[in-house]
């Protein structure tokens, strides 16, 4: 889920990263008034969700911002008032999670904002001025950078070697999982030889399927991408509840492309394209976000639900290509096993059973893009 709210962060970052925005005022509507209203909501100004329509309430958040800055309250708001507004966040998030927590990326990277971009979500964040991101994952910001610069040609070979990148990254977070807990180091080391198994079956699976090498690089790059920005949210703790109210677009407002990467709200949740059958799962994480994300026995029946919508995605899968059907078997246990044994390393960890959920998500949607979109499928 937190890949399809990435999507309106990217909208907004788009806007972040723009050098004028429009004034907004009373009667507006737009993404700069949603922007608006988040940055509002974030600093405590505002305590509804933002929806991009500029009423009387984000008018009187507006007026007491200015006024406690000793601004002219005109209920305005222009690029200057939102550079503002968002220094005061940066501010008050250094304030809560130490001066460090937002740190500029150094490289040349500037992220293409596209509905294809699949940067881990936890390590992006922007502010109007500038792109900065989170210190923790600089690291991935730079294995982002060389991927898309290995990728731009789009052929097997430069998947491939992007692919290698992830490969070491998620080596290198079980390898330093492992040192940090000694008591756990066995099931730590075996959950990482468990994913390397998957990575490797997954690939031979997609192999076998399609004589396509440029798709199968392709997707165990991203699989091994998703794969590494969960590993790194639940080693961190950052692990956060899967839906976000105030990610949620309107109908319309992200144009169709894809499948289970673009979605709408509209009295619920529903895809704009493909992935029906994924709707209903996420309007359950939907209503269990709004409760507080605590409910245990939600989140393993929604989990439960994925690894469902899972199954179903590998017997379409071993369906469409009987000639490799026992590849696609192996690589769907191989995968199970992984997430096993991913448990047993997280024993007794709260948030065992969002990572489980979070990996297994993931999982159906790259499948169910593969399936719908990048290959032909009659």
């Amino acid at each position: 889920m937190k890949k399809l709210a990435l999507l309106l962060a990217m909208a907004l970052a788009v806007l972040c990263c723009c050098p004028a925005l429009a004034d907004v005022q009373k009667g507006d509507r737009g993404e700069e008034v949603r922007y608006l209203q988040w940055l509002l909501q974030q600093t405590g100004w505002l305590n509804e969700s933002p929806d991009g329509a500029f009423g009387n309430h984000t008018e009187q958040a507006v007026m007491d911002y200015q006024a406690a800055k000793g601004l002219e309250p005109t209920g305005v708001a222009d690029a200057a008032l939102m550079q503002q507004m968002d220094m005061d966040r940066v501010a008050q998030d250094r304030e809560t999670h130490g001066a460090d927590y937002y740190a500029p990326y150094t490289g040349n990277f500037v992220p293409p904002f596209d509905m294809d971009y699949t940067a881990p979500s936890h390590c992006i964040t922007t502010v109007l001025r500038d792109m900065l991101y989170r210190d923790a994952c600089r690291d991935h910001l730079a294995l982002l950078e060389q991927e898309y610069a290995l990728t731009a040609t789009e052929d097997a070979a430069g998947y491939a070697e992007a692919a290698e990148l992830w490969r070491k990254d998620v080596e290198a977070q079980y390898a330093a999982w492992a040192e940090a807990s000694p008591t756990d180091r066995q099931a730590v080391e075996a959950a990482g030889a468990a994913w390397a198994d998957c990575f490797a079956a997954q690939y031979g699976a997609m192999n076998a399927s399609w004589a396509q090498p440029a798709l199968a690089e392709r997707q165990l790059m991203l699989m091994m991408k998703y794969y590494a920005g969960t590993l790194c949210e639940l080693r961190s703790g950052a692990m956060p509840a899967p839906a976000d109210p105030d990610m949620l677009v309107a109908e319309g407002s992200i144009e169709p492309d894809g499948f289970c990467e673009t979605w709408a709200i509209n009295g619920g949740t529903e895809f704009v394209t493909g992935c029906a059958e994924h709707a209903p799962l996420l309007g359950r994480e939907y209503e269990w976000s709004l409760a507080g994300g605590e409910d245990a026995g939600a989140i393993a029946g929604i989990a439960g639900g994925w690894e469902q919508a899972l199954a179903a995605l590998y017997e379409r899968w071993a369906a469409l290509t009987p000639d490799s059907a026992g590849a696609v078997n192996i690589a769907r246990d191989a995968f199970l096993a992984a997430l096993d044994a991913q448990d047993a390393a997280l024993s007794g960890s709260d948030v065992a059973p969002l990572a489980r959920m979070e990996v297994v998500q993931l999982e159906c949607m790259r499948l169910c893009g593969l399936l719908n979109h990048e290959i032909a499928v009659d």
